[in-house]
């Protein structure tokens, strides 16, 4: 009995270390909070919610969970197909979903900075 109970604490705690975003519909973003409705709300566009979700597609590990008050410097949210809602919190150093989150690296922050400023390529643009 004792064995079933650490494997299920491990695996718990190995579950938290992954997040996996479902399928982005729309998304929204702003510095500092946001919502849906909030009138200075930007859109993103095909291109960008196909640059996140590839983004997140890349970067499943590594996350770690923490409840905390964390203060939003740039904050985005996406819808999912099935009507779900995923924020996001994006800070110097680290980057946020729901209650966990990933220690970001300068390379990565700027990644994720070039798609909200919507100055990437996608990897189908890039010349060969």
């Amino acid at each position: 009995m004792k064995k079933i109970i650490v494997l299920a604490a491990l695996a718990t705690l190995l579950s938290a270390c992954k997040v996996d975003i479902p399928e982005i519909e729309s998304g929204v973003t702003r510095d500092g909070w946001v919502r849906f409705d909030t009138p200075d709300r930007v859109e993103l566009s095909q291109r960008q919610i196909d640059a996140f979700t590839t983004w997140f597609r890349n970067h499943r590990d590594g996350w770690k969970h923490e409840i905390t008050d964390t203060p939003a410097k740039r904050m985005i949210l996406f819808r999912h197909k099935d009507g779900r809602v995923t924020s996001v919190l994006l800070q110097a150093s680290k980057v946020w979903v729901g209650n966990r989150y990933r220690d970001l690296s300068e390379e990565e922050h700027a990644d994720l900075q070039a798609i909200l400023d919507a100055k990437f390529l996608l990897p189908s643009e890039i010349k060969k």
